[in-house]
């Protein structure tokens, strides 16, 4: 059921995009490669193209980390160069093969993941305009110097440790991990992960207050025990309390943030000394 909805998905994609290049009088329009099929399921979605390039974007029905690794193992089994960038906001995804370049965008949303897919093929010297460059290289331009570094000089790998806790009990938290990916889950406070990081890697920790529903607020009714009932009206709201979080680097802190707000974010971000 899975691969059908995923067949239809990119078949649907690759029409739409056909389409609209034949309304522009477009003699061949270009098309979205087929090693970036869509995520299955998605909704809302809008395509255009035209001879050079190709632009799709839909809402997933899962979270940024499960739509990002669906296009990763689509590039791995490929075997098309890419790299993965977290910037604090969304995940991209670069990608190149032969003279085609694809950028891949992924943020989270209310109803999942906000998906953008934009790809370009280079043109021709005998081509009007010329040879374009890619959209982006793989070899992706140096990322944007982080304010916040532990000084002192490197002297190798460094011990890095996510923290969150406060009063709100409960967050989805996402992470920059030891391979420079991203994780996201739903925690308990308090909450704590501690890995080895290379010099110069990028962190980056953020924890969004959620609302839970645990099993003790559907007790019965009837029950005295006052305790129990005082349980009962502590569940998470996502808008009591406040979150709380923290990166330290070889036992320092690097960066903290905390946020009180109604399903508020607070995120911390910084990076290992080279």
């Amino acid at each position: 059921m899975i691969h059908d909805n995923y067949v239809r998905a990119s078949s649907m994609f690759a029409t739409l995009l056909g389409l609209a290049g034949l309304l522009q009088g477009a003699s061949e329009p270009f098309l979205i490669p087929d090693w970036l099929t869509p995520f299955p399921e998605g909704v809302n979605q809008h395509m255009t193209n035209s001879t050079v390039s190709a632009e799709a974007s839909y809402t997933a029905p899962a979270p940024p980390a499960q739509v990002v690794e669906h296009y990763e193992q689509a590039l791995h089994k490929a075997g098309i160069t890419f790299q993965t960038k977290f910037d604090g906001l969304g995940t991209t995804v670069v990608a190149s093969a032969g003279k085609t370049s694809c950028v891949v965008r992924a943020s989270e949303s209310e109803s999942g993941t906000a998906v953008s897919v934009s790809c370009a093929r280079q043109l021709e010297k005998n081509e009007p305009g010329g040879v374009l460059p890619l959209l982006e290289p793989v070899e992706a331009p140096s990322p944007a110097p982080v304010p916040n570094q532990v000084g002192g000089p490197a002297t190798g790998p460094c011990a890095v440790e996510y923290a969150v806790d406060g009063g709100a009990r409960a967050a989805t938290v996402t992470y920059r991990n030891r391979e420079g990916g991203t994780d996201q889950k739903v925690v308990n406070f308090p909450y704590k992960t501690t890995f080895i990081a290379s010099p110069g890697s990028e962190l980056y920790l953020s924890a969004k207050k959620v609302r839970l529903h645990p099993e003790a607020e559907h007790a019965p009714v009837d029950v005295e025990d006052l305790r129990t009932i005082a349980r009962r009206r502590s569940f998470v709201d996502g808008i009591s309390g406040d979150a709380h979080v923290a990166v330290r680097v070889n036992g320092k802190l690097l960066e903290e943030a905390t946020t009180s707000a109604p399903y508020g974010v607070a995120t911390a971000k910084g990076s290992c000394p080279k």
